[in-house]
């Protein structure tokens, strides 16, 4: 049916944006089944069971049902900004989106490229948060999402 999915986050709330303290996050797609009728976030979050439907604190990749656009957001307290349009994104296509966060400084790549250094001005910096995944099917049709890995470093949490 319309919406349904799969909502992954990693055990415990492991990592957390500060000041002079380096974060990576990446994720290799192999393919989506359907780039325009799924929706997806992939990033960090707050424990949360509906992610898509309005996470507090998040930090991530998202696309959204209708659209083949992929963005990136940064959410603190419910506030987000975001970085539209970062890639086109084609079903059945592999891609590596990845962001760095070198403890001032926040860069979004997609394939190896730079496509953004997204507004700090909603960094979620009070929250630790989790790996998380959500997967929705934006019509009532079966769809995939095939994800190869998952990578999240942080260097010298305070």
């Amino acid at each position: 049916a319309e919406n349904d999915g799969l909502n992954c986050q990693l055990i415990g709330e492991s990592f957390k944006i500060q000041t002079g303290v380096p974060l990576y996050f990446g994720v290799r797609i192999q393919s989506v089944s359907d780039a325009t009728q799924s929706d997806f976030f992939i990033g960090l979050a707050i424990t949360d069971t509906d992610i898509l439907g309005g996470v507090t604190d998040a930090i991530g990749f998202k696309k959204v049902d209708g659209s083949t656009a992929l963005s990136f957001i940064v959410t603190k307290n419910s506030s987000t900004t975001t970085a539209s349009s970062l890639a086109t994104l084609a079903a059945a296509t592999d891609y590596i989106f990845e962001f760095h966060w070198d403890g001032g400084l926040l860069e979004v790549f997609v394939d190896g490229t730079s496509v953004s250094m997204p507004a700090l001005t909603n960094l979620p910096d009070d929250e630790e948060m989790r790996v998380s995944v959500h997967f929705l099917t934006g019509e009532t049709a079966a769809k995939t999402l095939y994800i190869d890995w998952i990578r999240c470093f942080q260097f010298g949490r305070i």
